[in-house]
């Protein structure tokens, strides 16, 4: 990579990393913090993956944009399958470009993990020329204002813009929408819905007609602190229970969306139908601080990263269709699997493969047995089964 790009990939990282007006992890969960976040990004540095892969476009395009490989999320057990899918061709492309393997301690590969984590939950720069038609589309500009002298029933957008956040927008969304949604049915005006990253560029379309202003700096998010806001909040009473049927439980809200702005589109896009369940239920709505929501989603994000789902069951088909067997079973050469027991993890996994992949890939070579490949949710139900150990 050029010295020039390379700097600026390194200024973004270290921006987003750096700046309080975004969550982050606090530390009450091994690997959750904010200093793991910036190792992983030197390792990432310094295991030369910036020779292939590029992080929001800045860097080499040998291999995946690592900021944007995929339209939903990965867990730490998702993401270890895309790596072993891939392992083969990378490790061709590093041996042909002189590009040593070499070694990854388990500390440094969560953290690696932690940091391709974080920045796929990060949004990419919005694009104001979209966000303008949204806002004329979804007829926002009928009560906002973005030009002097217009009427504005609501807050007027140039008063809006110094907000860079996507998190405090989602709490200002949030806030505002029973509001908002009175005065939308009182004026006959449908509740417009956003996809994708539409939210985001609206938001940066508005922040493009602000003059700008003071902007608000916060915390790093803390899960432990967002769990209580989700609990305060009245969520829980939907969310992790039977007083709402049909409401998504918290399991799902970790799983979607994949971003902080596709967060606030959708805390937007179901506002009316939470604030009807919310009135069914005789329960009150619950405005947040700008802290509170921010909180909340590092609550959301942390969660969804360790947490997995897989079917032991299921992960023992995978194990005997992907005839892991042949090498990792009982008698068999390699290590049997069932001694990682209690103990196997999306992050070990990983670095075993890394440790011994070209290894294992000469060897399955040499044996003319074809390097497994994992679609789904195959590589979650996988780590499951062989948590158990019954290999």
């Amino acid at each position: 990579m050029g010295r020039t790009r390379f700097a600026a990939l390194s200024l973004a990282v270290g921006l987003v990393l750096g700046a309080l007006a975004v969550p982050a992890f606090s530390a009450q969960e091994p690997g959750l913090d904010l200093e793991r976040l910036r190792q992983g990004w030197r390792v990432f540095n310094e295991k030369q993956c910036t020779a292939c892969h590029a992080v929001w476009g800045e860097g080499q395009a040998l291999g995946p944009d690592l900021g944007r490989i995929a339209t939903e999320f990965l867990s730490a057990a998702q993401l270890a399958g895309v790596m072993w899918n891939h392992a083969p061709d990378m490790w061709s492309r590093m041996i042909s470009r002189g590009i040593p393997v070499g070694e990854i301690s388990e500390e440094e590969m969560q953290s690696l993990f932690l940091f391709l984590y974080f920045v796929r939950f990060m949004d990419e720069p919005g694009n104001p020329v979209a966000g303008e038609a949204l806002a004329h589309r979804k007829k926002c500009v009928s009560c906002h204002a973005t030009e002097p002298g217009e009427p504005s029933r609501g807050p007027d957008f140039r008063t809006l813009g110094a907000e860079v956040n996507p998190v405090v927008w989602a709490g200002k969304l949030w806030n505002h929408a029973p509001e908002m949604y009175r005065e939308m049915r009182r004026q006959g005006v449908a509740w417009p819905t956003f996809e994708d990253n539409e939210m985001v560029d609206l938001i940066a379309y508005v922040r493009s007609v602000s003059p700008g202003g003071e902007r608000s700096y916060l915390e790093p998010g803390d899960e432990g602190r967002g769990r209580k806001a989700f609990e305060e909040a009245g969520c829980a009473a939907c969310h992790e229970g039977s007083r709402s049927p049909g409401t998504p439980q918290l399991r799902d809200l970790a799983r979607n969306p994949r971003t902080v702005g596709q967060m606030a589109g959708a805390l937007w896009n179901h506002a009316p139908a939470m604030a009807e369940a919310a009135r069914s239920a005789g329960l009150r709505w619950s405005g947040m601080e700008p802290q509170q929501m921010v909180d909340l989603i590092a609550y959301f994000f942390s969660m969804r990263f360790y947490q997995e789902t897989g079917d032991p069951a299921r992960g023992a088909a995978v194990f005997e269709e992907k005839r892991c067997g042949l090498c990792h079973g009982e008698g068999a050469e390699a290590q049997d699997l069932r001694a990682l027991a209690g103990e196997t993890s999306a992050i070990r996994v990983a670095r075993f493969m890394w440790r011994h992949g070209v290894e294992m890939l000469q060897r399955m070579e040499e044996q003319q047995i074809a390097w497994p490949m994992f679609s789904g949710d195959e590589f979650v139900d996988l780590l499951a089964f062989l948590k158990e150990g019954r290999t």
